[in-house]
């Protein structure tokens, strides 16, 4: 009976996120790998899985930081209730491989970044609830990659980009970090598009010495600054609803 409900919670997963992974040249799973039941941990499956598997973990509280060195799909039984801590740590997950899967998880309380994908294509973060830290999601030298339907918040920074290409931020809430929502740095085609920011301290959205984005139809409300950029001509800012920031709407360096 167990498996069967596995089977059912998996292949919920999938549908929900086939159209955002579509995009993506991902090696579906051959094997799933049950977390507590065929391995304590969240890392112990991840060191016993092979390329194009799937990890799934069930609902409990898991204190750990993961690092995901192999091509997988990482999926939690619900978002609100399958929890990895960083337990105050320097991350909760690291994203060490290309075309890696991490959805349906709570991931908090780092030392530092929550989630790291670091010099790696092609991954895609969705649906998961990102708190605690100093920066949410963090992408390095990234590529390519789908960050989609998360909640961000109380960090110093929802969501950084730094030196990547051709990545996407769609359909997140970035809300109540006490820097910028989104921080896009020295990066380009990058396309942020129906983002709910609000209540970011400094600003929703800073691009600082980056060209070549889009910024379109995000609600950005209650910040500081709405949109702010310096040093980053070039980029296409359209159709976003920027109202109620105490400071101003866009800021032009």
């Amino acid at each position: 009976m167990r498996k069967t409900v596995i089977s059912l919670a998996v292949s919920a997963v999938f549908l929900l996120s086939l159209f955002s992974m579509a995009r993506f040249n991902f090696a579906f799973s051959s094997e799933t790998i049950v977390v507590p039941t065929d391995f304590p941990t969240i890392q112990a499956a991840i060191n016993n899985a092979s390329d194009g598997d799937t990890v799934f973990v069930f609902n409990g509280t898991y204190f750990e930081n993961v690092v995901v060195n192999k091509t997988i799909m990482l999926v939690g039984e619900d978002r609100d209730t399958t929890i990895i801590d960083g337990d105050g740590n320097s991350f909760a997950i690291h994203v060490a491989s290309d075309n890696v899967s991490v959805s349906g998880f709570t991931i908090r309380n780092s030392g530092s970044h929550i989630v790291q994908v670091f010099n790696v294509d092609n991954c895609n973060l969705t649906g998961n609830k990102v708190t605690d830290g100093s920066v949410g999601i963090y992408l390095l030298n990234a590529k390519g990659s789908y960050i989609g339907n998360n909640n961000v918040s109380n960090s110093q920074i929802g969501i950084r980009l730094e030196s990547c290409d051709r990545n996407t931020l769609e359909n997140n809430n970035v809300t109540i970090n006490q820097d910028a929502g989104v921080h896009i740095a020295y990066s380009s085609n990058t396309v942020a598009s129906s983002n709910f920011l609000v209540g970011n301290v400094n600003q929703g959205f800073y691009l600082n010495h980056s060209s070549g984005n889009t910024v379109r139809e995000n609600l950005v409300v209650d910040n500081g600054v709405g949109i702010r950029l310096y040093y980053s001509g070039g980029n296409t800012i359209v159709d976003n609803n920027v109202t109620g920031n105490s400071e101003e709407g866009i800021i032009f360096y």
